[in-house]
């Protein structure tokens, strides 16, 4: 199990997990991982997801 973590941050410099795709404020795990996580998402939030 690897644990994804990414900050979401208004700041357009900030680095965000590649496997993590940020869309019309929700964010959804990438097919690879074999979830999807879906849901509203606020500038500062940190996201765990165990893949």
């Amino acid at each position: 199990m690897t644990l994804h973590s990414a900050a979401i941050a208004g700041d357009a410099t900030s680095a965000i997990t590649s496997t993590v795709q940020v869309a019309a404020g929700n964010v959804r795990i990438a097919p690879d991982i074999g979830s999807a996580i879906v849901g509203s998402v606020h500038h500062g939030d940190v996201l765990n997801v165990h893949g």
